[in-house]
C-alpha cells in the first residue's frame, strides 16, 4: 500500500506543470527528473530544520548536491542525443536556462554547506581552531559566490547580483580578520595590525551595503554578526599593537646592550687595554671570550684544477682501414690449420704426462736417478 501511495505521489508530481524562473525568464520543465529534483529542493529546508545533529545536516547536503549533479549529467547526455529542447525567441535554449538554474542550485547549496562547516568549526571549544582552516573555508565561499555571479543569466537578475555582491564583501571581512589572527599567531605583529585595520574597513563597508538593501530574498546575512566581528577586531587589534610595541622595546634594549658590551675575543685585542668588570665574567651570558668559537674559516691553498679545453679540438685518426684489414686477415686464416697446430703442440705433452705418472712425481725423493 505504501509503495502504491508513493507511486501515485510521484505520478502526480510528474503530471504537474512546473516552471523555472531564472534570469527574468520562465522555462517550462518537461524532464521528469528535473521535476522530482525541484520538489526535493523545495522540501530541503523543512527537512534540514528537522535534523539537529551536525553530521545529519552534512549528509543531507551531500545527498542533495549529489542528486543535482546526477540530474545535470543526465540532462546533458539527453541533450547530446536529442540535439536540443527547442530554441526560444531570444535565441537562448531552454536547455541552457535549465542547466544554469541547476548550477545555481548546486552552488547556492554549496555555499550553505560551507557556512555550516564554518559555524561548526567556530563553535568547537574542546579543540582550538586554527585561523588557517577558517581562511580556506572562507576562500571557498567567496569563490563560489563569484562563480554564481558569472552564471548565464545572473546579470539580468538585479536582486541576485546585488545579494551575492554583498555576500562577497561580507565574507571577505571575516577572511581578512582570520588572516590577521594567523599572522598574530606567528608573532608578526606589524602585519597583523595592518590586516586588522583592513578587516575593520571591510566590515564597515559590508555593513553599509547591508543597510542600503531593504528586502532581498537571496540575503540571509545580518548586521549582528558584523557588529560582533567589529568587537573582535578591536580587541585583537589592541592586543597586536601592544605586542608590537613590546617587541620594538625589546629590540631597542637588545641593540643598546649589544652596543655597550664588547664581545670581541681577547685574542684579537691583545694590543688594547680593555676594562672588564667582574659581573661580565660571572654573568649567565659571558661577554668576555678568549677565542672565537667556533673558529672562522680560513682560506687554504688547494691543488689547482685544470680543464682539458683542447680535447674537443683534437681530430682523431681514421681507423676504419686498419679494422677492415684486420677482419680480412682473420677470415683468410683457415680454421683447420689453427686446430692442427694446437693439437700438435698439446699431444706430446699429454703423452709425457701419462708416462711419468705418480712415479715421475716422486722420483728423486727416496732414490737417485
Amino acid at each position: 500500500l505504501q509503495k502504491l501511495i508513493a507511486e501515485l505521489r510521484a505520478k502526480t508530481i510528474v503530471d504537474q506543470v512546473r516552471n523555472i524562473e531564472w534570469g527574468n525568464e520562465q522555462v517550462v520543465v518537461t524532464n521528469d527528473n528535473v521535476k522530482n529534483l525541484l520538489r526535493s529542493f523545495e522540501q530541503f529546508d523543512s527537512q534540514l530544520a528537522q535534523r539537529a545533529a551536525y553530521e545529519d545536516k552534512i549528509i543531507l547536503y551531500e545527498q542533495l548536491l549529489s542528486s543535482i549533479r546526477d540530474v545535470a549529467q543526465a540532462l546533458a547526455d539527453e541533450q547530446k542525443k536529442t540535439g536540443g529542447f527547442g530554441m526560444r525567441a531570444d535565441n537562448t535554449s531552454s536547455h541552457q536556462l535549465t542547466m544554469a538554474y541547476l548550477d545555481f542550485m548546486r552552488l547556492s547549496k554549496t555555499v550553505e554547506r560551507y557556512l555550516l562547516i564554518i559555524a561548526h568549526t567556530r563553535a568547537q571549544t574542546e579543540k582550538k581552531t586554527k585561523p588557517q582552516d577558517l581562511i580556506r573555508l572562507y576562500d571557498t565561499v567567496i569563490e563560489t559566490c563569484e562563480e554564481i555571479l558569472k552564471l548565464p543569466g545572473a546579470a539580468s537578475c538585479e536582486q541576485l547580483k546585488v545579494a551575492y555582491g554583498i555576500k562577497v564583501e561580507y565574507y571577505r571581512a571575516f577572511r581578512c580578520f582570520y588572516m590577521a589572527e594567523a599572522h598574530a599567531g606567528i608573532s608578526k605583529w606589524a602585519e597583523a595590525s595592518a590586516l586588522h585595520e583592513r578587516a575593520m574597513q571591510r566590515t564597515v563597508a559590508a555593513s553599509r551595503l547591508l543597510q542600503d538593501v531593504r528586502e532581498n530574498s537571496f540575503l540571509v546575512e545580518n548586521e549582528e554578526a558584523l557588529k560582533t566581528l567589529q568587537e573582535q577586531i578591536v580587541a585583537s587589534k589592541y592586543a597586536a599593537q601592544a605586542n608590537r610595541l613590546a617587541q620594538a622595546a625589546d629590540s631597542v634594549k637588545e641593540g643598546e646592550k649589544n652596543r655597550l658590551m664588547d664581545t670581541r675575543p681577547l685574542l684579537d685585542t691583545l694590543n688594547e687595554f680593555r676594562k672588564i668588570k667582574p659581573e661580565n665574567l660571572l654573568g649567565n651570558e659571558q661577554s668576555v671570550r678568549v677565542v672565537s668559537l667556533p673558529p672562522s674559516f680560513i682560506p687554504m691553498p688547494n691543488k689547482p684544477m685544470f680543464f682539458d679545453l683542447a680535447l674537443n679540438h683534437i681530430k682523431m685518426p681514421d681507423l676504419e682501414a686498419k679494422i677492415a684489414s684486420y677482419v680480412s686477415d682473420k677470415k683468410e686464416t683457415p680454421v683447420s690449420n689453427v686446430t692442427k697446430e694446437k693439437r700438435g703442440t698439446t699431444g706430446p705433452m699429454k703423452q709425457d704426462v701419462g708416462k711419468e705418472g705418480l712415479g715421475g712425481m716422486m722420483k728423486g725423493w727416496f732414490w737417485r736417478k
